[in-house]
This record gives C-alpha cells, sequence and structure tokens, in this order.
C-alpha cells in the first residue's frame, strides 16, 4: 500500500451481511485501521448491545451510533463496519457519504433469514430475540429492507455479500482502486 492517505472505507448492510467479517479482512489486505461501530458503542457504555438496548432503549442506541459515525468517518485509512441500521437517517448517510466511500454488502433476505436463524446470531441481536420462526425472521427482514434498503442503495458501490470473503474484499478493492 503507497504511503498517501485515503478516505475510510465505510461497509453498511443488514444484519448478517458479513460487514464485521468483511471489514477486518478487508482492513488487514489494506493494512488499514478497523473499526467496527458496534464495538465503539459497546465501550462507550461498557455493555454488550443487547444491554445497552434493554437499559437504555432503542432511541439511545442510535445517538450513540450516530456520534461514533460522526468520529469515524473523518477518519483516514480506517475501514468502518457499520450496525445495520446506522446508515439509515438522512444524517448519517450523509455524514458517510461525505467522509468516507460507502459499500452495500447486498444479500437477499431469503439468505440473511437462513444465516441470522442460528440461535448463536438470533441472541445477541435484540430486534431478533422475540422471532419465533424463520418465516417469521424472513417476514422482518423483508420490512426492514424496504425501508433501509433506500439508504443502502446511496453508496458507491453494492458488493454481493453471498460470495466468499476472500471474491468480497477483492472486489472492493478494484471498486476502490486502491493499490494493495
Amino acid at each position: 500500500m503507497s504511503s498517501t492517505k485515503s478516505r475510510a472505507l465505510c461497509l453498511m448492510g443488514f444484519m448478517g451481511s458479513g460487514k464485521s467479517t468483511v471489514g477486518r479482512a478487508l482492513s488487514e489486505k489494506l493494512k488499514w485501521r478497523y473499526l467496527d461501530t458496534d464495538i465503539a458503542i459497546e465501550k462507550r457504555f461498557g455493555m454488550d448491545i443487547s444491554s445497552v438496548f434493554s437499559t437504555y432503549g432503542e432511541g439511545a442506541f442510535r445517538e450513540a451510533e450516530l456520534e461514533v459515525i460522526e468520529e469515524a468517518a473523518h477518519l483516514e485509512n480506517t475501514v468502518i463496519s457499520t450496525g445495520g441500521g446506522l446508515p439509515c437517517t438522512e444524517a448519517a448517510i450523509e455524514i458517510i457519504n461525505r467522509y468516507s466511500d460507502s459499500y452495500y454488502l447486498y444479500i437477499s433476505a431469503q439468505q440473511l433469514s437462513i444465516r441470522l436463524w442460528r440461535e448463536e446470531l438470533r441472541s445477541t441481536r435484540p430486534l431478533l430475540q422475540n422471532l419465533n420462526s424463520p418465516e417469521e425472521l424472513k417476514g422482518f427482514i423483508t420490512s426492514k429492507l424496504v425501508n433501509r434498503e433506500r439508504y443502502y442503495y446511496d453508496s458507491k458501490g453494492i458488493i454481493d455479500a453471498s460470495q466468499n470473503v476472500d471474491t468480497i474484499v477483492e472486489d472492493i478493492i478494484q471498486l476502490t482502486e486502491l493499490p494493495t
């Protein structure tokens, strides 16, 4: 990687689309810093995301997300993985796209429901904990995507997240035209 500084790269998409996994792999490949906004929020509150939701509510969580992305998007040579709902306000998507290059990790509602139905994933995601069947989960995902995709589609590029991690990383690098 050359020594010139580059804008941050911001990965967005629905929960379970692979933002954290891809973000870590991309940061390693580029030799950049990695920042996961959910981890940053957990550090701020001193508790996991589920506890933040149950203790302070979704409103406080979303406010913290906006503060974290305002700070993170200004960073150079940093890969940022957002929470699934973080980019889904006018204020957040404007900050993301002004200060970073954003990429939507797209995966179908069907594929997401298969990934997210696993108990270890559902139990750590507050918005999924009260869903009782794979069909109910798919309906929830489909409904959320209707509201969120207009923000996700504001990204610089759309990446097929159903591919393996290495292919996704290479797709992003090609779109960014960054040397590796």
